[in-house]
């Protein structure tokens, strides 16, 4: 889409989010406008929805009928949600759970690197409304769950020196997040270099007491107390998590 074409972008968004699902106009003028509602909202949703048209035409010029359809008081975007990335992204996260639950973390591993690959700069670009900052929230944490359960998975399968620079990036975008400080910890022991491990769990203690006024919870204690007694560090599998 040429970049004049920015609020059909923000459009395809909102109907993205649900494809094959009707989304009234309220809901959708709410989704791309929040309270920055134009003079004329549903005026200013139709011409969205024109230039929205126009552009899967100029992308599929054979195609009998345009994706984007009006029904009674609003839209639907009829295509596969497969064809969406955000849902395909689900799917192979969905998948890669279940692989590391029945112990092939090989499977595992190749289908959250599947779904991370589809990332890119920040999800809805141009939109400033209370439900896209909602949703970049919901996308950020869904994000940091793949993010962990791919470095577990290649924990597993003893790729400690790998991925120990990407669990470092982990540990700086989420300081206080103990699962993280866990896993890169165990790289850091199993790749050799138990100091390390050591003193970074030391870091975040000091950051815990300091900002929260807590101190590690008992898995990194038990984790922590195994690398100095220089003992195995298990890595468990990706928990069951909730649909989405």
């Amino acid at each position: 889409m040429r970049p004049e074409s920015e609020p059909a972008r923000r459009l395809l968004a909102a109907l993205a989010w649900q494809p094959e699902q009707f989304v009234s106009d309220d809901t959708v003028i709410q989704q791309i406008w929040g309270d920055d509602l134009p003079r004329h909202p549903r005026d200013s949703l139709y011409t969205c929805a024109t230039r929205l048209r126009q552009a899967f035409g100029r992308a599929d010029p054979g195609a009998t009928a345009s994706p984007v359809r009006r029904e009674r008081g609003g839209y639907l975007l009829a295509v596969d949600p497969q064809s969406v990335d955000l849902h395909r992204f689900r799917a192979w996260l969905r998948q890669a759970r279940n692989a590391a639950r029945h112990g092939d973390d090989e499977a595992a591993a190749e289908l959250f690197d599947r779904g991370l690959a589809l990332w890119g700069a920040l999800p809805l670009p141009g939109l400033g409304s209370d439900w896209a900052a909602r949703v970049r929230v919901q996308l950020h944490h869904e994000l940091s769950s793949a993010q962990i359960g791919r470095a577990e998975a290649g924990l597993r399968l003893g790729r400690h020196v790998e991925d120990t620079p990407d669990l470092y990036r982990l540990a700086r975008e989420h300081p206080l997040d103990e699962r993280i400080a866990g896993l890169l910890m165990a790289a850091l022991y199993h790749g050799g270099r138990r100091q390390e491990a050591l003193d970074h769990y030391a870091g975040l203690r000091h950051r815990l007491v300091g900002e929260l006024g807590v101190e590690p919870g008992p898995d990194l204690r038990n984790l922590q107390a195994r690398i100095l007694r220089r003992e195995p560090t298990p890595v468990r599998a990706e928990p069951a998590a909730a649909a989405v």
